[in-house]
């Protein structure tokens, strides 16, 4: 299985789903475990798809949560205190190896679901632009 080193804070940004960095940072990540250059639409069903899988790697990760907090700088200090106590806690270095999936279904832009409230609309509209 290939792997690559990620920070800590890159992927709790995939399981916790709190922005600690900026968002390259998550494409970088969801890339490279679904060996795909996701678009936008694509990273709610990427995320979906690899956090179980990081959570399954790593379970002391799921420890991690932030409550909310409405003022950003906040936040952010709140959720490094806790990601500095999970890691003496832990005794965890500043990296993690993170897989890449074997399954990751790779769709079409204009196939790929998206997300309306609480539906999802599958659009499939490819068979009109072949003509």
């Amino acid at each position: 299985m290939k792997t690559r080193r990620f920070s800590i804070e890159q992927v709790l940004q995939i399981t916790d789903g709190h922005l600690f960095t900026d968002m390259r940072e998550v494409y970088d990540l969801l890339n490279w475990m679904t060996n795909d250059s996701l678009m936008t639409h694509a990273l709610l069903r990427a995320r979906e798809k690899c956090a179980p899988i990081l959570l399954k790697m790593y379970p002391f990760l799921a420890e991690f949560s932030v409550p909310n907090i409405d003022d950003r700088i906040e936040r952010l200090e709140y959720m490094k205190e806790r990601l500095r106590n999970m890691i003496e806690k832990h005794r965890l270095g500043t990296h993690l190896e993170v897989p890449q999936i074997d399954d990751w279904n790779n769709l079409h832009p204009l196939e790929e679901p998206i997300l309306d409230g609480k539906n999802v609309i599958v659009l499939n509209i490819s068979n009109k632009l072949k003509n």
